[in-house]
Order: structure tokens, then C-alpha cells, then sequence
């Protein structure tokens, strides 16, 4: 049987109810709400919908640079047959 001696060291030992409430309730203060969560939410979705935007932009960024160089690469084409080609200037003069 429990002596008086025991449940003393028991108490000491273990939480009492009482105590195990205090500290759920402090929990329970630390803890997020539901319309605390739902505004994290709606500012993760405006977040996350500038996010795409700007993929979306870099794709189509990256797009006018691959036109870009595809211009490029036709004028350099053009410009080096005009460079090749052999100019005689005295027979342009004697047109």
C-alpha cells in the first residue's frame, strides 16, 4: 500500500492536473488560429502568383533572345558572303 511518504514523492514527480492544464493552455495561446493560417495562405497564393508571373516573363524573355540570335546568325550569314565576295573596283568604274 501507498504510504503518505509516497504519494508526496509521486507529486513531486509527476504533474498534477492542474499544472498539465497551464500548460496546454499556454500552448494553446502560442498557437496559430484558423484566420491566422488563412491569411498566411492568401499571402503564400499572392506570393506564389507573382512567382509564376515572372516565370512567365523570363520564358518569354528567353524566347526574343532565341529569335534574336536565329537574326543573327542570318545577318552574320549575309554579311560574310558580302565580305567573301571578291570587289574589283576598276571594273565597277569602267560600268
Amino acid at each position: 500500500m501507498l504510504t503518505v511518504e509516497d504519494i508526496k514523492k509521486l507529486v513531486e514527480v509527476f504533474s498534477t492536473r492542474s499544472e498539465i492544464n497551464q500548460e496546454l493552455e499556454k500552448i494553446r495561446e502560442e498557437m496559430a488560429t484558423k484566420e491566422d493560417l488563412r491569411e498566411v495562405m492568401t499571402k503564400v497564393d499572392a506570393v506564389f502568383g507573382e512567382v509564376k508571373a515572372m516565370r512567365e516573363e523570363q520564358v518569354s524573355h528567353y524566347l526574343q533572345h532565341e529569335d534574336n540570335d536565329k537574326e543573327h546568325i542570318i545577318f552574320r550569314k549575309r554579311l560574310d558572303k558580302l565580305e567573301i565576295a571578291p570587289v574589283i573596283t576598276h571594273q565597277i568604274k569602267a560600268k
